[in-house]
Parts: C-alpha cells; sequence; structure tokens
C-alpha cells in the first residue's frame, strides 16, 4: 500500500506545474491543494482500488473547480463507485452543501448565503408578491421539532437587497425521486442535509452564478442520470455506467454533516461585488 502511495505523489507532483498551477484559482497553491488531495486519499484508501484514470480525473476536476477535498469540512469529496457491469471502481466528485455555498459567493454578488430546514414544530412563515418576507424561530426549547416539511436558501446582496426560495417537501423528495441516487447513503442518512442542498441548487437557477458554480452544478447533475463525469478544459464530460453503487461505506461515514442549527461560517458571509 505504502508504494501505491508514493507512486501517487510523484503523479500529482508531475501533474503540478502543468496541470493544477493553471487550473486552481489564484488563493488556492497547488501546493496546498495536492497535500490536501494526498492526505484525503491516505485517509479513504479504498480510492485506490479505482481506476487510476477516474482518481487522477476527480483531482482536476477539483482543481478546476476550486474546491480541495476536505471530509471535515464537507466542501467536496471524491468517493468510490463500483460499476457492477464492467466490475471495477470509479472515483467520482460529489460538492457538499458548504462547498456550494463557497462557489455561491464566487459570483461576487453576494454578502450572505445560508440554507435551513424546517420542521413541524417550528414558527415558520414567509410571504411571496410585492413585499416579500420569510420568518422562521426554530421550536429547540424541548429537543422535538418533529418531521422535516421543506427547507429554504436565503441570500443577501452587496447592495442591501435580499431574495429567498422555499421547497416543500413534496418537492425535495420529487427531486430525490429522479436521481439515481435517492436510495443512496446521503439520502437515507443525511435527509435534512441533502434537502438544504437540494434548496440551494434550485435557488442557485435564479441567481448570475460563477462558472465553477455552473460546472459543479452540471457534474451532479450528469451523475444523477448514472453517469461518471469529470471536468477536461472546463467542458464537462461524461460516461454511461450500467448500475453505480457506493462501494465505500466507511468514507461516507467519516463526513457527518453539520448540524441544521450551527451558524453558517464566517467565510460565507462576507464578499464583495454588486447586484
Amino acid at each position: 500500500m505504502t508504494d501505491q502511495f508514493l507512486t501517487l505523489w510523484k503523479e500529482l507532483e508531475d501533474r503540478k506545474n502543468s496541470l493544477y498551477a493553471h487550473a486552481l484559482p489564484e488563493h488556492i497553491k497547488p501546493e496546498t491543494f495536492l497535500r490536501n488531495c494526498y492526505t484525503f486519499v491516505t485517509d479513504n484508501p479504498d480510492l485506490l482500488k479505482c481506476t487510476r484514470s477516474s482518481l487522477l480525473s476527480s483531482i482536476a476536476t477539483l482543481a478546476q473547480i476550486g474546491l480541495p477535498p476536505e471530509g471535515i469540512l464537507g466542501n467536496a469529496w471524491i468517493i468510490p463507485f463500483y460499476d457492477k457491469k464492467n466490475k471495477l471502481s470509479n472515483a467520482q466528485v460529489m460538492i457538499g452543501f458548504r462547498g456550494y455555498l463557497a462557489l455561491m459567493r464566487r459570483s461576487g454578488l453576494i454578502k450572505t448565503i445560508y440554507s435551513h430546514a424546517v420542521y413541524e414544530n417550528d414558527d415558520f412563515d414567509f410571504c411571496l408578491g410585492v413585499h416579500k418576507d420569510l420568518n422562521h424561530r426554530p421550536n429547540t426549547a424541548f429537543g422535538n421539532r418533529g418531521e422535516i416539511c421543506g427547507a429554504y436558501t436565503v441570500a443577501h446582496y452587496i447592495k442591501g437587497s435580499f431574495d429567498f426560495d422555499y421547497m416543500y417537501k413534496k418537492e425535495i423528495d420529487d427531486a430525490r425521486n429522479g436521481s439515481k441516487l435517492k436510495d443512496g447513503i446521503p439520502w437515507t442518512k443525511y435527509y435534512s442535509e441533502m434537502a438544504k442542498k437540494t434548496s440551494l441548487r434550485r435557488f442557485a437557477k435564479y441567481q448570475t452564478l460563477s462558472p465553477e458554480m455552473n460546472q459543479a452544478i452540471s457534474l451532479e447533475n450528469e451523475f444523477e442520470k448514472g453517469r461518471i463525469s469529470n471536468l477536461e478544459d472546463g467542458i464537462v464530460v461524461s460516461e454511461p455506467v450500467e448500475k453505480v453503487e457506493n462501494s465505500s461505506a466507511n468514507l461516507n461515514q467519516k463526513f457527518t454533516p453539520q448540524d441544521d442549527e450551527k451558524v453558517v461560517d464566517a467565510e460565507f458571509s462576507e464578499g464583495g461585488g454588486e447586484k
């Protein structure tokens, strides 16, 4: 196994100047990105069972999007999926909820953005029309908020305006049922996190997006159709897979999502640009 890690590190070093240095955004140093990728693989050795081309393509994809794989932060992950038909494992990029928040901010238009799940015992109401408004007071007094009934995303823009979008649970479930991953670990174990992510993705349809956000959404759209996908020179390239299943339950266990009531970090609450 040690030899495999050393070989991977050499391959990453060989690509540092020719590929990663050109693809990464200015605020991420190639050396830091490579260390993050290498550490991520060593923490999740099942990735070495994937085809080398899919693993290196996934790393290159994350470089182009500008999100290093970091399980603790939940920005982005590389996950092995087993292709039953071809009897091999492929690595696939998955963008987390927090990663989508970071990419939304890159438009330069948003000052603060956040998403929350709504539960049946919460005090919640919203108003559309000329005077849009949304109020949400979570019922946390007795630790019983009831069943989840929806999720929403709110963005406050640099110029002072704001916008929001609310999704009812039925709308969230309709989006889930349209995915080939509807019975996967993210949906079955972390429903509230996926509900927030689904709300954020729909909200993004009506916003001015950074190129990286557009790429991330396209990647996930393809994978939800059952296609292994990566970026090549900024273009989403995908190939159909007969049947894929998550081949690393232990890897998913490490990515425990943030508690829904935690405040969005300051890194998602500051930004530049105008709306």
